[in-house]
């Protein structure tokens, strides 16, 4: 059981230390090149070769799939033209060593390896698709598998004198005395070579002037940073962590003694609580930068991923087993704290963190998970929100510690420890559950099962908050219940019963936005509609010219929290769906996996990496960045049938400034 928890959190580790603001690129470790050179008239031999970047390596393509990590593959299309001669081979050192977290022999590549296919062309001319993934890992990380596809366009003709034919020529073609020429076109997806569309904005008669605000860049932060104090508050109520306030603050105010000197060790003790976990927030961003995670927060294996991680921490909470980090550590940090001083007392909070992990970890995970996978600003190579959730969560956890020195005779109110500190785990238990039910809606979403909608999602949050109400009841129990546990017993009971009625009348619940289904997704009720009236750009565009109304375009996404507050919390005002009434709404999911018609298809480096866009989300996510150099979401512009821009696009606002931009837009349209 050990071993794949263990497994579980190297997966979320990486995971977790990604960001997700796409409009800079990943730097992946590993780069790839793909070639062909001719064996003779009608043989080539494929080149796939992959350079990996120093401290960096690759599975090999001979692991088994259900070994563990993930292997290297190159699949070549199904393709009734050509006919592939031999295995795949391999040019390169492959490391072969015991991995003790596999618990076997793992092969690798480090720094470049060429993967070798000989194909025999059965016509003269042919298309060779294929794709190739792996994953980039280090002592420490990994990064998320990544790959891409490739198309080869190769010619033959007539053999020629066997005399003529040199073997194994790396070029793209072979002379055969100064006429014919034996042909191997070597043609890797050219950015944008595909690309034909003739739509294009007009900016020359944008009001500029009318609306300047654009709040994309800031939505919810200031939310996560409440997130993360209400999170610390919570930890505080753990039993690892809560008999320590006592024991701490008597060692620096040392029965009275010397109360100045107590007073400031103990600030300094708050103050090393909070660059620990602030540090811990910076660190997330700066291992991996702030431009990935939207690639996963969508992807249904991490989400799935998630939703088990997740089910894992309420387990740990429920007492099945303890997620404790390495006694080495604690130890280790335990023995600096003697040193003294500032050194001292920021290792003594340093071990704080370590014992406490084990009631802190799941929370920290969640809300990290949470922040990284949430729409946010990046000031450079910093993500902001995992910052500020630990920055809410460590102020929280470090002042009970300093306001006790401060006023030790507060010490007499303090709650003894006892059973109810074993009921608040079961408590972040459950809640736990009720969350991981956000990852698993996601994939619903973007797959389109069809499964976790409205009444089904809200009927397993109300039936969780009924249990977690009558468990902090004490009716499981027969040990004494603090006050205070009961009043959020009565709270989630009447949450529970709120819950009930929005989901029976298909009214969204707004603290739940980005939580929850849409009440259109439902099952029942087919009179809740969306607002939006298409989901395709070019159908808007006819949709205005026949009805004479400029066009609201909505970059939004399935999985993304900012679109469904904007949704649930600023759409649903009565002066606002007025104004959206006299639009063409059509909404762009940039997440949508649908994939395109293969006519419809093509290659692109509007983000600066070659990509071959395949799917409805490739496809609206490459306009948004092309025609408006964003790639946040929400993120919303107004234009008329003619695609003359009406006023400065905006993203994620409140509801008056939301108000103004459509206003402003109609006002524009009018003239």
């Amino acid at each position: 059981m050990k071993k794949y928890i263990f497994r579980l959190f190297q997966l979320l580790t990486f995971a977790l230390f990604i960001s997700n603001n796409v409009s800079a690129q990943i730097e992946d470790p590993v780069k790839w090149s793909v070639t062909a050179t001719p064996v003779d008239y009608e043989t080539f031999e494929i080149q796939i070769k992959a350079t990996i970047k120093s401290g960096y390596h690759i599975y090999s393509h001979e692991i088994p799939a259900d070994l563990g990590p993930v292997a290297t593959t190159i699949n070549f299309d199904k393709n009734a033209d050509i006919q592939l001669i031999g295995k795949l081979g391999f040019k390169g050192k492959k490391e072969v060593a015991y991995d003790p977290i596999w618990e076997a022999q793992i092969s690798k590549f480090s720094k470049e390896v060429i993967f070798l296919q000989k194909v025999k062309l059965l016509k003269d001319q042919v298309t060779i698709k294929g794709n190739y993934e792996s994953q980039a890992c280090n002592e420490s990380m990994c990064f998320p598998p990544s790959g891409d596809e490739f198309i080869l366009k190769l010619k033959r003709k007539p053999a020629p004198d066997s005399t003529k034919i040199s073997s194994g020529i790396p070029s793209t073609f072979i002379e055969n005395d100064s006429t014919e020429i034996i042909a191997a076109e070597s043609v890797i997806l050219e950015g944008g070579e595909n690309y034909q569309s003739d739509l294009a904005f007009n900016w020359e008669k944008t009001n500029t002037t009318c609306v300047v605000e654009d709040n994309s860049e800031t939505g919810g932060v200031w939310w996560v940073f409440t997130l993360g104090f209400l999170g610390g508050l919570i930890a505080l109520l753990t039993p690892c962590v809560f008999p320590m306030i006592p024991l701490t603050v008597s060692y620096f105010t040392k029965g009275g003694k010397d109360k100045k000197r107590g007073i400031q060790q103990a600030s300094l003790y708050g103050i090393s609580i909070i660059l620990i976990y602030v540090l811990l927030g910076l660190s997330v961003t700066l291992l991996f930068g702030a431009d990935a995670l939207n690639l996963i927060s969508t992807s249904a294996f991490f989400n799935i991923l998630f939703f088990v991680v997740f089910i894992i921490f309420a387990l740990s909470f429920f007492g099945l087993f303890e997620i404790t980090l390495p006694t080495s550590w604690a130890n280790k940090t335990d023995q600096l704290s003697g040193k003294g001083g500032f050194v001292g007392i920021f290792f003594m909070a340093f071990t704080l963190a370590l014992v406490s992990f084990s009631c802190t970890g799941p929370i920290i995970g969640s809300l990290l998970v949470q922040a990284a996978t949430d729409a946010g600003p990046s000031i450079g190579l910093l993500k902001v929100k995992p910052i500020m959730g630990m920055l809410g969560f460590s102020i929280a956890l470090a002042l009970p510690f300093t306001l006790f020195a401060l006023f030790p005779q507060w010490l007499k109110g303090l709650p003894k420890s006892g059973g109810w500190l074993a009921k608040v785990k079961v408590i972040l238990g459950l809640l736990e559950i009720a969350f991981a039910f956000k990852f698993l809606s996601i994939v619903d979403l973007t797959r389109g099962w069809g499964i976790l909608r409205w009444e089904l999602f809200m009927g397993i949050w109300i039936l969780i908050f009924i249990i977690i109400g009558i468990y902090s009841l004490g009716f499981f129990s027969k040990d004494k219940t603090p006050k205070a546990i009961k009043i959020f017993g009565i709270v989630s009971l009447l949450f529970a019963a709120f819950m009930f009625k929005n989901t029976v009348a298909y009214t969204p619940v707004t603290i739940l936005s980005g939580i929850a289904p849409t009440t259109h997704y439902n099952f029942f009720n087919k009179e809740v509609k969306e607002l939006s009236n298409t989901k395709d750009f070019e159908q808007a565009l006819e949709m205005a010219k026949a009805l004479n109304k400029p066009i609201l375009i909505d970059f939004t996404g399935y999985g993304c929290v900012n679109c469904r507050e904007m949704e649930e919390q600023v759409w649903v005002q009565k002066d606002i769906q007025d104004l959206m009434s006299k639009y063409v709404i059509t909404s762009l999911f940039v997440d949508d996996r649908t994939p395109l018609p293969e006519a419809e298809q093509y290659n692109s480096n509007e983000t600066g990496k070659l990509k071959r866009i395949q799917t409805i989300g490739n496809k609206w996510t490459d306009f948004e960045i092309r025609h408006f150099k964003k790639a946040s979401q929400p993120f919303y512009v107004l234009v008329d049938k003619n695609m003359n821009v009406l006023t400065t696009p905006i993203g994620y606002s409140d509801a008056s400034t939301f108000k103004k931009f459509l206003q402003c837009g109609l006002e524009e349209f009018s003239k």
